[in-house]
């Protein structure tokens, strides 16, 4: 069967122990996911890998605005790449593991779609363990992280995105992990009522999507809004990647067909949408 992408909002670390409206929603999907014998794996991207963070072995070699990183091992561990938390999180097992033939299969779709792919050792980090330790807590289904494009704009990303489109149909659904609203200067407490600012922004992208209005999406990346909501881009751009990979070719189309699947909010002023595409 036909997988689909999805956008999740993995929101803060402790996601993974809180009962929040999000940690449900994450659980909810995984029994959907673990119940569907056809699902083969899942290719996670997350905002926290930019690959700005590896600018030494970048230097070696060379400018490459086309390459993506794919963490090659079976058992990639995780990291524990946040702080202000209490030792619960900090002590917290996730056995990760990926599968070589899904890593083939992710290599194969980005290199025919242009794309650069450099295999290296990464601990995975909290935006793609912490959501999968909800969804799947056994860690039964193999996961493949891959990177951020070297170029953050928003038509890298969507078009990472169309290059992942073609696992769908293998059986490997994607998963891109950011957060629809991610100012952290200004949170509150858990429970708190969500500001003006953090509603508005949050159901005009759901507005966009619902149109399929990707390219005014990528117009708003200019914006004092999105600059006040994202004030770095990186936990927004896993969402045109899920756009990019839930695109419909069927008759020669390129339509995104957007359904909102989850909208909550978490510390307050942390949107914690999802999508499904596809």
């Amino acid at each position: 069967m036909k997988q689909s992408s999805y956008f999740i909002s993995h929101g803060a670390p402790d996601l993974v122990v809180k009962p929040i409206a999000a940690h449900q929603f994450l659980r909810q999907l995984g029994e959907k996911l673990r119940a569907d014998n056809s699902l083969k794996g899942i290719v996670m991207v997350s905002a926290h890998w930019q690959q700005h963070q590896r600018r030494e072995h970048h230097h070696q070699l060379g400018s490459q605005n086309n390459r993506v990183l794919l963490e090659r091992n079976d058992r990639p561990g995780i990291q524990y790449d946040f702080g202000g938390f209490g030792p619960e999180l900090h002590q917290y097992q996730y056995d990760i593991h990926s599968h070589v033939d899904v890593r083939h299969a992710v290599i194969h779709s980005l290199e025919q779609g242009g794309w650069l792919v450099e295999q290296v050792d990464r601990p995975v980090d909290h935006g793609s363990w912490v959501p999968l330790a909800v969804l799947d807590k056994e860690a039964d289904i193999p996961v493949v992280n891959i990177s951020l494009p070297a170029e953050e704009t928003p038509q890298a990303t969507l078009a990472l995105g169309k290059s992942l489109a073609s696992l769908r149909e293998q059986g490997i659904a994607i998963i891109g992990s950011g957060a629809i609203t991610h100012n952290l200067s200004i949170l509150g407490r858990e429970g708190a009522e969500p500001p003006d600012w953090a509603l508005d922004f949050a159901e005009g992208i759901r507005v966009l999507l619902n149109d399929g209005n990707i390219d005014a999406i990528a117009e708003l990346f200019d914006t004092a809004e999105f600059r006040f909501a994202h004030p770095t881009p990186e936990h927004f751009l896993p969402l045109l990647v899920a756009a990019g990979a839930g695109v419909n070719f069927e008759n020669g189309g390129g339509v995104i067909n957007a359904e909102q699947v989850h909208q909550s909010f978490s510390y307050q002023t942390i949107a914690m949408d999802a999508y499904r595409f596809g």
